[in-house]
């Protein structure tokens, strides 16, 4: 996984909101061929986080790239 800071625009600190992973098995959604898509548990099908191939930002301002992340 390739990740990048971005510049900060101010000195306060700002928390990840996520914990990226790597790609796992029961991420059924990375294997429909989708570039990206919601990450949902297979008994309830609740939101569990994200993913998008080509990259995304973290709310603290780093960049992921492939990206799949866990919300917490």
């Amino acid at each position: 996984m390739f990740c990048l800071e971005k510049e900060k625009w101010n000195s306060e600190q700002v928390q990840c909101s996520s914990i990226f992973v790597e790609p796992m098995k029961w991420m059924q959604t990375i294997h429909d061929g989708l570039v990206e898509e919601k990450l949902l548990c297979l008994g309830c099908e609740g939101r569990l986080g994200y993913f998008n191939w080509a990259g995304m930002q973290c709310s603290c301002g780093a960049w992921a790239n492939p990206d799949f992340q866990l919300s917490t």
